[in-house]
């Protein structure tokens, strides 16, 4: 705990991360039989985290939108730089994950030509595992992402809210 009687989010996160890998590394070792040779599950892997890919600049750029800058005085703005700067960090992670996990099945696919015998052929079932690992991974960490919108859509509420009191409050003075 901190000192201001909440958990401490660091520590809440290392432990989930650490979840998020053992979870990952036990449905790699169960999956890679499954993905061995299989061209249909990896494309539908590929597909998949293409399309997360896209949502996620989505929701990256709906981060730097500037209608989510506060108004107010520089110092609100300022504390709530750097809350966006640690949530546009952890989707650039998720990003670069979905990347990582396309680039492994790209790797997948070149050592796979079984019509060429290749020097790294080796390395076909350990890039199944990391390509699994990857793939759970970055899935269990995309399941926040509607959560994540649904804040973010709630923040622009109450911006737009906090303006409208307060023209309306400025509205009134003149008024009077």
């Amino acid at each position: 705990m901190s000192l201001n009687n909440k958990p401490d989010l660091n520590r809440k996160a290392l432990l989930t991360f650490l979840f998020a890998v053992a979870i990952s590394a036990i449905i790699s070792w169960l999956l890679q039989p499954l993905v061995h040779g299989n061209d249909t599950a990896i494309t539908t892997i590929v597909t998949v985290f293409s399309i997360l890919s896209g949502f996620s600049i989505l929701v990256i750029s709906q981060l730097g939108d500037v209608s989510l800058v506060p108004h107010g005085d520089w110092k609100i703005v300022e504390i709530n730089k750097s809350e966006l700067k640690k949530k546009l960090t952890a989707h650039k992670v998720l990003f670069l994950t979905y990347l990582s996990t396309l680039l492994a099945a790209l790797f997948l696919s070149l050592i796979r030509n079984d019509s060429v015998d290749s020097p790294i052929d080796w390395a076909q079932v350990p890039v199944e595992y990391l390509f699994l690992f990857l793939s759970s991974i970055s899935m269990i960490a995309s399941y926040k992402l509607p959560y994540f919108i649904e804040e973010i859509q709630e923040y622009r509420y109450d911006i737009i809210i906090k303006e409208r009191k307060k023209r309306e409050r400025e509205s009134l003075k003149e008024n009077k």
